[in-house]
């Protein structure tokens, strides 16, 4: 006998599908410890568990396996507790709180058969991993998260079309970080909406003139030419209408004259560090030095970036590294003309008649 409300049965798959289906703009938003607020749409949160539970099959798990978490609770943590079970794994959450003993007891009793751990707790598993007899896989998720750096460094290259004066012109990645980010920039840059600003779906909008655009055209020419790649190009994207440009991103050399411009619109040059020193080394070899952010969860990374980096305005984990108004606007080199900063102390210097009284009183 079939209900009066519905006809299909409350399964989480159908409330997964109804989320990917109704709402795949709505947006999610989670942290992870060290880095900065992350957002996705479920439309993304829904790709990203499909793909989880075929990794999840890839891994020899079956219906009826204990899949273990030992996570806080980000989007990582939330994708889990879909994809395990949606792939028929029953999904075990370990407190995070409980001793050594009583960890080892439970995983054990469990009979967890893959432990899903934050890299930030890996040290709580490590000394108790020897004696935890049913976990035959470990999967480390680390704290780093790629998907963060992603957003931060695609909403400054394009937002305001690339044209403001914090917009990033060039991305560094470093080591083993270059192909996964270089990829998820493409992916996720290829689908940023191009068109007019009175859209409220519009992420990219068009360049402020014809001359403007004219000249950006130039810059992606002569990048080609140099020997650069176009890893996506964002020529005719958006109306016929209008001086539009979608996202561009060019892997290029760091000794490419276009690694060294702030070409002021969507394009992105994009550049292979071997580590950080390397990183260092081509962006202070820059003429430019007007803003510089940084994405890491390591401290030592961020100390480093942070007292050897040759720019004015120093950003961690944050795209736009915009100051408040009462700290000064401090572009460094060719990035900055005249001798005092806007903002801060500067600017109550320049707005600042002094007076200089000398006294001498007789005796």
């Amino acid at each position: 006998m079939q209900g009066l409300m519905m006809d299909y049965p409350l399964t989480l798959t159908h409330f997964f599908e109804r989320s990917r289906r109704l709402f795949p703009k709505k947006r999610l938003a989670t942290r992870v410890p060290g880095a900065p607020l992350f957002r996705y749409t479920y439309a993304d949160f829904a790709e990203r568990v499909t793909r989880l539970a075929g990794a999840l099959e890839a891994l020899g798990v079956v219906r009826g396996d204990r899949v273990g978490t030992l996570a806080w609770n980000s989007h990582r943590h939330l994708e889990l507790y879909w994809a395990a079970p949606l792939s028929g794994a029953v999904l075990h959450t370990v407190n995070i709180r409980l001793s050594p003993r009583d960890l080892t007891y439970i995983i054990n009793h469990a009979g967890d058969a893959i432990l899903f751990v934050d890299a930030s707790l890996w040290p709580v598993i490590e000394p108790i991993r020897k004696d935890l007899r049913t976990v035959r896989q470990y999967v480390v998720m680390p704290d780093a998260e790629l998907e963060s750096a992603v957003d931060g460094v695609l909403s400054s290259a394009f937002h305001a079309a690339g044209q403001r004066c914090l917009a990033n012109s060039v991305c560094v990645a470093v080591g083993d970080a270059y192909e996964p980010l270089k990829r998820r920039l493409a992916e996720k840059g290829e689908a940023m909406v191009v068109g007019e600003g009175s859209d409220p779906d519009t992420e990219v909008g068009p360049v402020i003139s014809g001359s403007a655009l004219e000249r950006i055209l130039e810059w992606i020419d002569k990048g080609v030419a140099e020997g650069g790649e176009l890893v996506l190009d964002g020529r005719g994207k958006g109306s016929d209408d209008g001086n539009f440009l979608g996202p561009t991103i060019i892997e290029a050399d760091a000794e490419a004259e276009i690694a060294k411009e702030e070409i002021f619109g969507p394009v992105l040059t994009f550049i292979r560090a071997r580590d950080l020193d390397h990183a260092l080394e081509i962006m202070n070899a820059s003429p430019k030095g007007n803003a510089a952010s940084i994405f890491t969860t390591s401290g030592g990374a961020m100390r480093k970036f942070r007292y050897e980096a040759q720019a004015g305005m120093i950003g961690v984990n944050i795209g736009v590294a915009a100051p408040m108004s009462f700290f000064p606007f401090t572009g460094w080199k060719d990035s900055f003309f005249g001798d005092l900063h806007a903002h801060g102390r500067d600017a109550i210097e320049f707005y600042t008649e002094k007076k200089v009284v000398i006294t001498r009183w007789p005796e």
